[in-house]
């Protein structure tokens, strides 16, 4: 088993006006909501009930906790009904509509919070060709998933688009039918790709240069074993998410969805729950940070790219990070078999080291590590190249994406810098950009003062 432990230090809520609420709050207990969607079989309808009834597909509770501990908390869990034909699709949708439907305010907040104000007018040049990427991209995505309709890769991509269509609906509080039709630029597809979207916007720019959209920053992790007399007495698995505060409401989420790896197969996916960091209109981590019921905990930092000429290999023939990183929790059962699903069809975007921790390979009578116990995955445009590091774990004890765990950025000697002051704040685990001077001299932007840093940290530990 695996124990998830979410400490939060600080938290920024931004307050915006809300749009006209839609429709009532069902299950409503002080902070805590709950809804449950029927699918009407005969009709193809869903629907939106407060209790349970005979056609119960989709169940979600929420408990908007935000001010008192920083995170909101969401659970959703699907009923597995393997006698209908699109069960999978059913489940995705219905998982979509119930957690676009409790969430709405948070999703409205963080959209004004953090991309709202960019592609307003969207006659600028820059923006039409960002929409044309992605409606080039959906359109080769849709080809590929009717193309393949029993594989298990295109199946998994078919229900993230259709959960996503269930996002869009359930925010708008009108069910529909189950579709991958997410087109809707300026809109919830975007909160879920905004990610991959600032490498396109890199790519579409004449020379590689700043794009327009916002960047969400840096992570660390760390992976560390904790010794006993002679053996490894337990594994502690971490990682801090570093972004604008622009986009501190946070949800901390868990899926219960029983879809199945493709629809002729009875058995639900590996990874059919998993507990995972998010923000509202994702339903990706984004952090990312995943434990899964496949025994494996999935956790990225990011890789900035310095060589703009790797932008031109960006092109809308691919499969999103965002949708892959997904397909991948889904259907993987250790670290090699992950990183060979998520290599597949490279989008470029979104550049991570992957860490995929197999906790399959610890041996708890033994107390020993395994080979495979810990892969790592680095891609750019063009190229993903993983390997099997537990050699390199087993001998460092620990597996650090930054450094040594500690921030004393001031005395730090990589924190270092041409600078004035000499040291950034950016350049330590968990940075604070916003702890750099205003007036500081910087060699580039990304040590300098910016509203941005390290905003939580979880960690998971074996029992």
């Amino acid at each position: 088993m695996h124990g998830l432990l979410v400490f939060w230090i600080t938290v920024t809520v931004i307050q915006w006006p809300l749009p006209s609420a839609v429709g009532a709050t069902f299950g409503a207990t002080d902070s805590v909501t709950e809804i449950y969607v029927s699918f009407d079989r005969n009709n193809s309808v869903f629907s939106f009930r407060e209790r349970p009834d005979d056609f119960t597909v989709a169940h979600a509770r929420f408990d908007n906790a935000i001010n008192r501990t920083g995170f909101s908390y969401l659970s959703i869990t699907t009923v597995n009904d393997y006698t209908y034909q699109l069960n999978s699709s059913v489940q995705a949708y219905a998982a979509g509509l119930a957690e676009g439907f409790l969430t709405r305010e948070l999703i409205s907040l963080h959209f004004l919070n953090t991309i709202g104000s960019f592609c307003q007018n969207r006659t600028t040049s820059s923006c039409q060709k960002l929409e044309t990427f992605l409606k080039q991209n959906l359109d080769w995505i849709t080809d590929n998933v009717n193309a393949n309709p029993d594989d298990s890769y295109w199946y998994q991509v078919r229900l993230f688009y259709e959960q996503i269509r269930g996002l869009q609906d359930g925010y708008q509080g009108t069910p529909a039918q189950i579709t991958m039709d997410v087109d809707d630029f300026l809109g919830i597809y975007l909160l879920q790709i905004s990610t991959d979207v600032y490498d396109i916007s890199k790519a579409l720019s004449d020379d590689g240069g700043d794009a327009e959209w916002p960047q969400y920053g840096h992570c660390s992790a760390l992976i560390k074993l904790l010794p006993g007399n002679k053996e490894i007495k337990d594994i502690l698995i971490a990682h801090d998410t570093w972004t604008s505060y622009k986009a501190m409401l946070r949800i901390l989420k868990r899926y219960d969805t029983y879809l199945h790896e493709n629809p002729i197969e009875s058995d639900p996916v590996l990874g059919h729950t998993m507990t995972f960091s998010s923000y509202p209109g994702s339903i990706t981590s984004i952090d990312d940070f995943y434990v899964l019921s496949s025994a494996m905990v999935t956790m990225e930092t990011t890789n900035p790219l310095f060589n703009k000429n790797l932008y031109k290999k960006i092109q809308p023939k691919c499969v999103l990070e965002s949708v892959r990183s997904m397909v991948a929790n889904r259907l993987a059962d250790h670290g090699d078999d992950w990183s060979q699903i998520f290599s597949q069809f490279n989008s470029g975007t979104y550049n991570n080291q992957w860490m995929i921790v197999d906790l399959k390979n610890y041996d708890q009578y033994f107390h020993e590590v395994l080979p495979g116990f810990v892969t790592v995955l680095e891609q750019i445009p063009g190229q993903i190249r993983y390997a099997d590091l537990t050699d390199t774990l087993l001998s460092k004890g620990y597996w650090a994406s930054y450094n040594l765990p500690y921030n004393d950025f001031k005395n730090d000697p990589l924190s270092r810098c041409n600078c004035t002051p000499p040291y950034s704040g950016e350049n330590a685990i968990s940075s604070r950009s916003d702890l750099n001077l205003p007036d500081g001299q910087y060699p580039f932007p990304e040590l300098s003062f910016g509203l941005g840093g390290g905003i939580d940290m979880k960690v998971s530990y074996t029992l």
